[in-house]
């Protein structure tokens, strides 16, 4: 992506030329759908286009410079191509002939989802996928082609094959202050990042704080895979948390609701609210319409949709990265509305509905981050300052009424989500008993579990073994700013 916005640029395009560019290749995706669609029909081939240019999440990714809109034209151009089980777009003939068709054809599609890789490697669990449902050695050939030159390209002008950097990413969704929405990184790395001058220093910031932890300096793998060990502490020390974090981003993957990891994109997904778009829990419900009646040659849409949302489950879940599953999702949603029509199914279309309502309604995480993006404060925020300026007894009381409540709070790494943890806090600087204050700290851990402010707290009331696990779940750096912040 970061060569097509250089090519853009030396032939004079600016920021708006290459936005309004995007915003026609959704376009050009929207009519490739309408052709991998074509084995379902007329009413198929309609409704695959009308669903993509449909979707706020990808006309809001197409309005910034990152590579998903071009990810989704490539997956697009894919699926096409495959025909879904007839070779490149070409109706199978049947017999040997249409055999050799179809095996030659899944080279170009493989060479798009590798080019779809290089802009983001999801595709590679795609190609994976695929070739193993259509035993095509064919398509991992034509999927390596771009990814090897990349990877050369790669190795001769940084000196390291891979720059990608994997273990990050996965701390940042499996991690005490994760969400299972965007990514959270320590408040030390964004710190750092907003320190420094250069663009996109946010994985440098993360070897930085990986080298003063080790001592030494690090190599990309050696942050990567520094990071990835803080992830599987988190899960082994706190295994039904991990479970459920990993349940929230499948979920989330699958909810109507657009998640965004940048400024940019929430503003403009917060402007174009007041529009009608087609929420994403209606592609789900037609798509799962599909599965129940069986429509025909839909076993690669679902391969190619579920290999695409792995990534979301382990990683976290924004539009951005959804875009990925959008074009076989889409697919598979027109195949089973045109089943559903053709059948006249109505139990499909009320299964399809109900799905789609159920999936479109918004609860407290979805209303958290959206509360997160506004900037907005309500109570908890509220009670949170009273306690910055030692106002123990106010905070105490919002703290207890929104307890009563049943409110759970979501602030990833901008404060503890825990309400009982800033209760313990009160209790301990009110002067109630040790035993009170370790009772609400062992709630605390249940809400905020692995979080290091609720593991400095304890620590620094006796806990040792509170104190050996905030160095093993987190950086030193963060352990010992969250010590030092005491009660």
């Amino acid at each position: 992506y970061l060569w097509f916005i250089v090519g853009m640029r030396a032939i004079g395009a600016g920021f708006g030329a290459i936005r309004t560019l995007q915003i026609a290749l959704v376009s050009v995706a929207a009519l490739l759908l309408a052709i991998a669609a074509r084995r379902w029909g007329p009413i198929a081939v309609i409704a695959a286009p009308l669903l993509l240019l449909g979707s706020r999440g990808a006309l809001v990714c197409a309005t910034d410079l990152e590579p998903e809109t071009l990810i989704l034209l490539f997956n697009a151009a894919a699926l096409a191509c495959l025909g879904v089980g007839h070779g490149c777009g070409v109706p199978n003939p049947g017999g040997a002939a249409g055999r050799s068709r179809a095996l030659q054809g899944y080279v170009l599609p493989g060479l798009l989802l590798g080019l779809s890789a290089i802009c983001r490697p999801v595709a590679l669990l795609v190609v994976i996928a695929l070739a193993v449902l259509m035993r095509s050695w064919r398509l991992v050939a034509g999927a390596l082609a771009p990814v090897v030159v990349m990877l050369i390209i790669n190795a001769s002008l940084t000196g390291e094959v891979a720059i990608m950097d994997p273990g990050t990413v996965f701390y940042e969704g499996m991690n005490p202050s994760a969400a299972a929405f965007e990514g959270v990184q320590p408040r030390i790395v964004n710190d750092l990042e907003r320190q420094s001058r250069h663009p996109d220093y946010l994985h440098v910031a993360y070897r930085v704080v990986a080298a003063r932890a080790l001592g030494h300096p690090v190599t990309r793998a050696e942050s990567n895979r520094y990071w990835t060990a803080k992830a599987l502490a988190f899960a082994r020390a706190y295994p039904l948390a991990a479970l459920r974090l990993t349940a929230r981003k499948l979920y989330f993957a699958i909810h109507s609701y657009d998640a965004y990891d940048l400024a940019t994109m929430a503003r403009k997904n917060v402007l174009l609210a007041r529009f009608p778009f087609i929420p994403f829990g209606a592609i789900v419900g037609l798509a799962i319409a599909a599965l129940l009646l069986r429509a025909r040659g839909i076993a690669p849409l679902v391969a190619f949709a579920v290999a695409a949302g792995m990534a979301l489950v382990i990683f976290y879940v924004t539009a951005r990265q959804r875009n990925a599953m959008l074009s076989p999702m889409i697919v598979l949603a027109a195949a089973g509305l045109a089943e559903i029509v053709v059948r006249r199914h109505v139990v499909a279309a009320v299964v399809a509905m109900i799905i789609a309502m159920l999936l479109s309604v918004n609860g407290p995480a979805q209303r958290e981050d959206a509360l997160g993006w506004l900037g907005l404060r309500n109570a908890f925020d509220e009670a949170v300052v009273l306690e910055r300026e030692g106002r123990w007894g106010e905070a105490d009381a919002i703290l207890r009424r929104l307890e009563a409540e049943g409110y759970r709070p979501m602030r990833e790494n901008r404060a503890v989500s825990s309400i009982a943890y800033y209760r313990a806090r009160a209790a301990a600087h009110m002067g109630q008993p040790a035993a009170a204050v370790f009772h609400l700290l062992d709630h605390a851990e249940a809400e905020a579990p692995g979080n290091e402010h609720v593991l400095a707290m304890r620590a620094a009331l006796g806990d040792q073994r509170a104190a050996r696990l905030l160095f093993t779940l987190h950086d030193p750096l963060t352990a010992r700013t969250a010590l030092s912040e005491g009660m």
